[in-house]
């Protein structure tokens, strides 16, 4: 022991080199101590911490401001994208408040499918007035905003540049530049993104929450007043409700905030796109209107193409009180005093030659039926006087015993019928000819036919209310070929009697499609000839005058072949001209086509209503037709 001190104090004492061994040692010591010098003394790093200590401050005070206004402003993001991401950071290429894709900026992670980068320009990304980078205006807080500015990262002009993103109705992220933290970004925020720094409703809401995909599809089942609006909707795993919105005006992209919304569907939170339906109500007749599928998840918000419909001019009416028998050959006139549709006669599916007055209220939607001491009768013809309210039936086949051929004139109102004597000589006993009223002059036309002698008629006649009297009258021109089953209608404007198809003798053989003009002043016949798309030649039409649109309206008949139809032509005299009025849709949702059926014009709707008629089997259903 004391031999060991003695050399250990000696060694001690004297000066010598360093063992290999020693060195080695004092080598390994120093690099230790100045690898700790680094981290522990780096400023850089330092500096490093100290920014990402500001982000992160920076995206907790940014959350904070968000729901203080989503509380005092609970509609204050609508509208806003979902599948965008915002970011902080400046593109230097950008002008004004960008919608970039921020393709001037690398190094950014890529987003999933459907999702898109918006960077915004230098001058814009610190204010908080809606046009900065977070689509959030906090100006419009009723409270003090929360925020002076939007943050701008404090050393954006590193090469890797760093940046916040704000993902709406998700979270907020920042990319951190300081080694420790990017090592424990994952430990202190519990997101699956271990190069940001990630808080809000869901870490990572890119990765884990995606909006759902929407898809609008065709709406069905139109009628004038309401449809069925149809979509898709892939929740992409997370809990998903589902809605319509739908106007009369085009929002052009598909949001949140336009028009009318239907009421939230749940539709769970599979990851496979499913059907959702919603039926809509109190719509506008012939009206286009424009909507779109939405939904919304914890992803947010995702929408559908905007579509578009146009409901119908047609309504099927459900009438209570008692239905008339089914029919054809039977006349209709709207009553102007009452509001209501007078149907008169008619062949029945039993067989049956009707002589009842059967009645339709659209104020109490049902039909109710009075007694007459007409003869039972079908091809008769009907006008209705408005002034004086008066309904005037002429001619037709009655049945007395035995089928008859009538020349008759019979005046209904007040609940009163009574038959007219008319002085002068009567026009021939008739059936399938032409009534129209005369207001201004009080004046009964009646035009064709056939009778027990002539199968085609082309006289034709007035009856003078004033002096109750009959006078043929002789008209100049080229008149038109004689027929039956034609329809005519009156317009006031132009003192004209207009009419239209039916089926004539040689050399007018056939179903005929000519229009033809009786002129008032100048007691002449026009061949009217108009200009457009001609519809086809028929029988059994029927026709109204629209005062409102100075236009006549044709609707239905039986075209060559035994077709029956249920288009509906207008005539307008001013361009002289035939348009078509087209509607989408088929039966039940549309009448299918009849012949002579009965059909009255209401102006109250700007439209007619029909009831009755033959297309291989005889209806009783009453629908509602509109204009506009």
């Amino acid at each position: 022991m004391e031999q060991f001190v003695k050399k250990k104090n000696l060694a001690l004492s004297l000066p010598r080199g360093f063992t290999l061994v020693e060195l080695l040692i004092v080598m390994g010591i120093l690099t230790i101590l100045a690898t700790t010098s680094v981290v522990v003394f780096n400023p850089l790093e330092y500096n490093r911490q100290s920014r990402d200590t500001k982000r992160i401050g920076d995206l907790e005070a940014i959350q904070g401001a968000i729901e203080t206004a989503r509380i005092s402003s609970p509609n204050i993001s609508l509208g806003t994208s979902t599948n965008t991401v915002y970011v902080s950071l400046p593109d230097a290429t950008l002008v004004g408040n960008a919608t970039s894709t921020c393709g001037g900026v690398a190094g950014m992670p890529a987003l999933p499918s459907g999702w898109q980068y918006q960077c915004v320009s230098t001058a814009n990304v610190t204010k908080i007035n809606g046009t900065g980078w977070l689509p959030i205006n906090f100006d419009s807080l009723p409270v003090k905003s929360p925020l002076t500015k939007l943050p701008m990262d404090p050393k954006n002009e590193t090469a890797d540049r760093y940046f916040y993103t704000y993902i709406p109705q998700g979270g907020l992220t920042a990319k951190l530049e300081s080694q420790k933290n990017i090592d424990s970004i994952g430990a202190k925020d519990g997101g699956i993104d271990n190069m940001l720094y990630e808080i809000g409703k869901a870490p990572n809401p890119i990765a884990l929450a995606m909006p759902p995909t929407m898809v609008t599809n065709a709406a069905t089942l139109m009628t004038q007043t309401t449809t069925r609006l149809n979509g898709t909707v892939n929740p992409n795993g997370s809990a998903t409700n589902a809605w319509f919105r739908y106007a009369t005006t085009n929002p052009g992209s598909c949001n949140n905030t336009f028009g009318t919304s239907t009421i939230a569907q749940a539709k769970g939170s599979g990851s496979a796109a499913s059907a959702y339906t919603q039926d809509i109500t109190g719509l506008s007749a012939n009206t286009t209107y424009y909507y779109c599928g939405i939904g919304q998840n914890g992803g947010g918000l995702g929408y559908g193409v905007v579509q578009s419909f146009t409901t119908n001019r047609w309504a099927r009416l459900l009438p209570g009180g008692s239905i008339p028998a089914a029919r054809s050959s039977h006349t209709a006139v709207w009553d102007t005093n009452q509001d209501v549709l007078r149907v008169f006669g008619g062949y029945t599916s039993t067989g049956y030659i009707a002589n009842d007055m059967q009645v339709y209220s659209p104020t109490t939607n049902a039909w109710s039926a009075t007694t007459t001491p007409l003869s039972g009768r079908y091809g008769h013809a009907a006008a209705w006087d408005p002034t004086g309210s008066r309904m005037f039936i002429f001619g037709g086949y009655a049945s007395e015993g035995s089928l008859t051929y009538k020349n008759d004139l019979w005046r209904y109102t007040g609940g009163v019928w009574t038959q007219l004597l008319p002085s002068g000589t009567a026009p021939y006993v008739r059936t399938n000819h032409s009534a129209v009223w005369d207001d201004a002059q009080d004046k009964l036309y009646i035009y064709g036919g056939s009778s027990t002698t002539t199968q085609y008629l082309g006289d034709l006649w007035t009856y003078n209310a004033g002096p109750n009297s009959w006078t043929k009258l002789v008209p100049s021109g080229t008149p038109p070929c004689a027929r039956n089953n034609h329809d005519a209608v009156w317009d006031p404007v132009r003192s004209r009697l207009y009419i239209f198809g039916g089926s004539g003798e040689t050399p007018c053989t056939g179903y005929m499609n000519d229009l033809w003009a009786y002129d008032v002043a100048t007691n002449a016949w026009i061949n009217l000839g108009p200009t457009g798309t001609k519809p086809a030649g028929r029988v059994g039409a029927k026709s109204a005058w629209n005062a409102s649109r100075d236009a006549a309206y044709f609707y239905g008949g039986m075209l060559s072949g035994i077709s029956y139809n249920a288009e509906v032509w207008q005539y307008a005299p001013a361009t002289n001209a035939w348009t078509q009025i087209t509607t989408t849709g088929m039966f039940p949702m549309l009448p299918g086509g009849t012949y002579q059926s009965g059909l009255g014009w209401r102006d109250l709707i700007d439209g007619f209503y029909i009831f009755g008629g033959y297309a291989g089997s005889y209806y009783n259903q009453t629908w509602m037709w509109k204009a506009q």
